[in-house]
């Protein structure tokens, strides 16, 4: 979420395909990377068998787990479509081309990182488990709410802030 949308950017001002082709080479790297210097860790006479799937009935029956997983299920489908209908909102909204959407997403991504490497711990520590779920879920409606009635760029970036601590 950092290096792929900055990258991206600066690849869109040659064509809007290259970003395409740019993250297939890398993911091809990346693959014969894993394939050739990565030891199976796991031999199928080992590995489980079955359905991953299976074991979500038993989970869903335990309310307090149900209600998490709806809970987190909502908010990542709500993030999702703030994700894949960026561009387009940026576009429409803020005359945003692809090296400024780009840049934004890179920008949101470093935050993200800043959150998740240096504050989740001691926020955790200090509020503990459900007080952090729930000052993130309602940061992260704060900034979505907010990006969605925002029509100026410095106020729309603003309301990332929250967005980017609810989401680490």
């Amino acid at each position: 979420f950092i290096l792929g949308p900055a990258l991206s950017g600066v690849l869109s001002k040659v064509s809007y395909t290259a970003p395409i082709w740019a993250a297939a080479a890398l993911t091809l790297v990346a693959t014969a990377m894993a394939w050739l210097w990565l030891p199976e860790t796991v031999h199928r006479a080992q590995a489980g068998t079955g359905n991953p799937f299976r074991y979500l009935p038993e989970l869903l029956r335990r309310p307090i787990l149900r209600r998490v997983l709806v809970i987190d299920f909502v908010y990542w489908s709500a993030f999702a479509v703030f994700q894949t209908t960026f561009a387009l909102f940026a576009a429409i909204r803020f005359g945003f081309d692809a090296p400024k959407t780009g840049y934004f997403f890179a920008t949101f991504g470093v935050l993200g990182a800043v959150v998740q490497g240096g504050f989740i711990r001691p926020v955790v520590r200090r509020l503990g488990d459900r007080s952090t779920f729930m000052l993130g879920l309602s940061l992260a409606a704060v900034g979505l709410v907010g990006a969605a009635l925002i029509h100026s760029v410095a106020m729309f970036a603003a309301t990332l802030v929250p967005l980017a601590l609810g989401i680490g």
